[in-house]
């Protein structure tokens, strides 16, 4: 997959013009505050309708502008297309050959990837960035993920409202069948992705893994349920009732959701030790690394093609012999 050019007008401090990229490699080159985060943030905006660096959206809007335009002719093996996104006053159309698309139709046909050291800390940070790179990770390879997360986001919601002012019981239980439906669904997916990134890292990564012993991935689903429990979705559906009938004075004590897959974790190790709480300073960066190559190799296996890959400041975060090991890929 190869960005040919991006047009950009009112997004951050970038100029309004056109740039034109080349197969290969790109180097953006420039001095502190010239705009090159922000280049590859509007290229990974354009993919994805979201920042690798910050969930403030006004952030995005140059001073005086209200709005943004970012238009990109990108080039795949099925063909070259056109794509436009254009932000106003919170307002968001993706146009995609002249048509307007959803985001899901979007991520069927184009993907990209960020590594950064500004990027959400999977390591460092606290589940929900975790959780993150997991969703961002199975969109990549199912876009049709999308809607269940979308499904799960608007169930969770609405159970807490109910827990809040107190709902009816009758409905608080259909509600309870309806969240842990959508809640089975994207414990599976979740699962089953860090189960395969988890079993590919030690071959696609190679030279680039962090020393310290094989590198495994541990998902840590909410509600835990017994082992050689929720094999199936509909054991996870009826697991997760059960773990919501088992807390539910409790969370209409608190007035939200106590268990579900907005509390999920993951465990990242190496020769089985969290990374989370020691290792070498350069094992998180190369921790990272590893996770971001083989899920280039996954996306490469499923579609045929890889992603576009953005890596910001990658002097600063990569010594110069990973960093040729990543580009020689």
């Amino acid at each position: 997959m190869v960005l040919r050019s991006l047009e950009s007008c009112g997004f951050r401090n970038l100029l309004p013009r056109t740039i034109h990229f080349q197969r290969g490699v790109n180097l953006l080159w420039g001095e502190n505050g010239a705009g090159k985060s922000n280049l590859l943030e509007a290229i990974y905006f354009l993919y994805t309708t979201c920042s690798f660096r910050t969930q403030r959206t006004l952030e995005r809007v140059a001073k005086g502008e209200r709005g943004f335009r970012l238009i990109g002719e990108i080039e795949t093996a099925a063909g070259r297309y056109r794509l436009g996104l254009q932000e106003e006053e919170g307002k968001r159309t993706l146009v995609l050959d002249g048509k307007t698309v959803g985001l899901e139709e979007v991520l069927e046909r184009f993907s990209v990837l960020a590594f950064s050291s500004r990027q959400m800390d999977i390591l460092g940070g606290g589940p929900r960035e975790r959780r993150r790179f997991l969703d961002r990770g199975i969109l990549a390879l199912r876009p049709g993920y999308l809607r269940a997360l979308g499904e799960f986001r608007r169930t969770l919601a609405q159970r807490n409202r109910l827990l809040q002012i107190g709902g009816p019981r009758a409905e608080q239980e259909a509600w309870d069948e309806r969240f842990a439906s959508a809640a089975a669904c994207i414990r599976e997916a979740r699962r089953d992705y860090c189960s395969l990134l988890g079993g590919a890292v030690g071959s696609h990564s190679g030279e680039l893994s962090p020393p310290g012993g094989e590198m495994t991935l541990e998902y840590r689903p909410s509600p835990a349920l017994p082992d050689g429990a929720g094999g199936e979705e509909d054991d996870l559906q009826r697991g997760i009732q059960e773990a919501l009938a088992a807390r539910a004075a409790e969370e209409r004590r608190m007035g939200h959701t106590l268990v579900g897959p907005h509390r999920d974790d993951i465990r990242i190790l190496a020769g089985g030790m969290d990374l989370r709480r020691g290792g070498s300073a350069g094992q998180p960066r190369r921790s990272r690394l590893a996770l971001e190559v083989t899920r280039l190799e996954l996306h490469r296996e499923a579609r045929g093609e890889l992603p576009l890959l953005l890596v910001d400041d990658m002097d600063s975060d990569l010594d110069e012999r990973t960093s040729e090991a990543l580009l020689a890929r």
